[in-house]
């Protein structure tokens, strides 16, 4: 699976079953923003879990055979979980044990045709097979793409499954366009919206558009974005998150010490830097990227430049200590009251990763630099 991605696919691999068995999640950052069930970064529970499918009548054998393929996919599933991502070998691993877990779904499909548990073992196979294609770099196979086709027109199964198995054959289809950051971003707006047609009822799809919203380097296409989805038949939160994304665009052009002063005070360590250049980029314990991306901030801030993390967790103490540990780069504030705070609601912060810069005169001229190509943008918000 391609490295250079830079938003994510969201959605649950292991379908939820009946009987109420732990679902296991992956997830794979990736720049489509469709669906994602792969091994990766952290990323929130997704907002969307797979619906529950009719309980079979009473536990008999099948039932007892179906917590066994679903226990086997979740233990699989963890011991993917401590497997190191980068090298070949473990990529490797991974596409074959979701092929393992695959085959165990599509054996107990074919032996209980027309059992309930037997939809969503096609769900597991399917997904499944497409996570094993993403993880070896392949195009989805013949059988694949016959099984998502039936799953796509099996009006039987809930909309939010299909829909995330369609994305996730789609994520697919995209990946090989992931080089050139244009082609891919183009391809995936016209995916997105085509799930978004076939699909205008489910969540998912509105939700997709947003984070391709979000995940614009250039900030007049992603407000684009977000705008149209305001004017669109999406849900209520869906539109929220793009106001307050509108929002945060808004804050450009604006004085980062004011408004810091605002909402902490006077004496505050983003106020006493007014003067020189401000990046300043959030984090959390939670967010393991977040905190590898700060670290990143160091070797590509100017120096000269006052660089400040704001960090987001309510615990004050494992956040300083993680801090500590990690050497992350400038100074650190921190509030127990994490994304409640009076300079996360100032600054419109609605996830645990954003980056603003502001020139020596204070003004804000970037709130999502962590988008594209982060060295050039902070040298040109800085002149």
């Amino acid at each position: 699976m391609s490295e250079h991605c830079a938003g994510f696919f969201r959605g649950v691999i292991f379908p939820e079953t009946p009987f109420r068995v732990k679902r296991f999640i992956f997830f794979v950052p990736c720049l489509g923003l469709l669906v994602s069930a792969t091994l990766a970064v952290q990323i929130p529970e997704p907002k969307i879990p797979l619906s529950k499918l009719p309980p079979a009548s009473g536990v008999d054998q099948v039932t007892v055979e179906w917590q066994a393929v679903v226990a086997d996919a979740a233990s699989a599933g963890l011991a993917l979980t401590r497997l190191q991502p980068a090298s070949e070998n473990t990529t490797r691993q991974k596409s074959d044990s979701f092929l393992l877990t695959a085959d165990k779904a599509k054996a107990f499909r074919e032996k209980y045709a027309g059992r309930p548990e037997a939809k969503a073992a096609e769900l597991l196979e399917a997904k499944s097979r497409l996570n094993s294609a993403l993880f070896d770099n392949q195009p989805q196979d013949a059988l694949t793409a016959t099984i998502v086709a039936d799953i796509r027109t099996d009006f039987g199964i809930p909309a939010k499954d299909r829909l995330e198995t369609v994305a996730l054959s789609e994520v697919v289809r995209l990946q090989p366009m992931i080089r050139d950051r244009a082609e891919f971003l183009k391809a995936t707006e016209t995916s997105t919206r085509n799930l978004i047609s076939e699909f205008p009822s489910e969540v998912g799809g509105y939700e997709a558009l947003f984070r391709l919203a979000e995940s614009q380097s250039d900030s007049a296409k992603g407000t684009a974005l977000a705008s149209e989805l305001i004017d669109m038949q999406a849900p209520a939160s869906v539109k929220d998150s793009a106001r307050l994304f509108l929002d945060r665009q808004g804050l450009v052009g604006q004085l980062l010490p004011k408004l810091a002063e605002a909402a902490l005070g006077p004496g505050n360590l983003i106020s006493a830097s007014q003067g020189k250049p401000i990046v300043l980029y959030t984090w959390a314990s939670w967010n393991p990227g977040s905190v590898a991306f700060g670290k990143r901030l160091a070797g590509i801030v100017p120096s000269g430049a006052a660089l400040i993390g704001v960090n987001l967790d309510k615990d004050v103490a494992t956040a300083t200590a993680l801090a500590q540990s990690e050497s992350l780069p400038g100074v650190q504030l921190y509030d127990a009251r994490g994304m409640d705070g009076p300079l996360a609601a100032t600054l419109k912060l609605s996830t645990t990763l954003h980056v603003f810069v502001a020139n020596i005169r204070g003004e804000i001229r970037e709130v999502s630099a962590q988008r594209g190509d982060f060295a050039l943008k902070f040298a040109s918000a800085l002149r």
